[in-house]
């Protein structure tokens, strides 16, 4: 018996991605075409649900959920003109940027990084 993971996406009108589910599917063959029933019984294996700001057509990513076999998280992310905050859990992170505004360095609040 061969495993295979499939994914369905899922967009808002405006063609932005809002969710993904994942499936492992038993007896795959990766010869045979693909069809919608085929997930359609199944349970996903991991989960994830993206909350977007519409008001903004980039860097508008809110929070993130995601739901596996194991565990459960949501991270939520606040922004200024990029990056500057993102919460999971209790931990708060602080993203360090360069000049160009890319990602330099993830430090926890109190000063761990990541």
């Amino acid at each position: 018996n061969a495993e295979g993971r499939v994914a369905r996406y899922q967009y808002n009108g405006l063609g932005q991605r809002t969710g993904i589910q994942e499936y492992m599917l038993t007896g795959f063959v990766p010869e045979t075409p693909f069809s919608e029933e085929a997930i359609a019984c199944a349970d996903p294996v991991r989960e994830a649900e993206y909350l977007l700001d519409l008001t903004r057509p980039y860097h508008n990513l809110l929070e993130k959920s995601e739901r596996d076999e194991e565990r459960a998280s949501v991270q939520t992310y606040i922004w200024d003109a990029n990056t500057a905050f993102l919460k999971e859990g209790k931990a708060t992170h602080i993203y360090l940027q360069d000049e160009l505004g890319s990602p330099v360095r993830l430090v926890q609040s109190g000063g761990k990084n990541d």
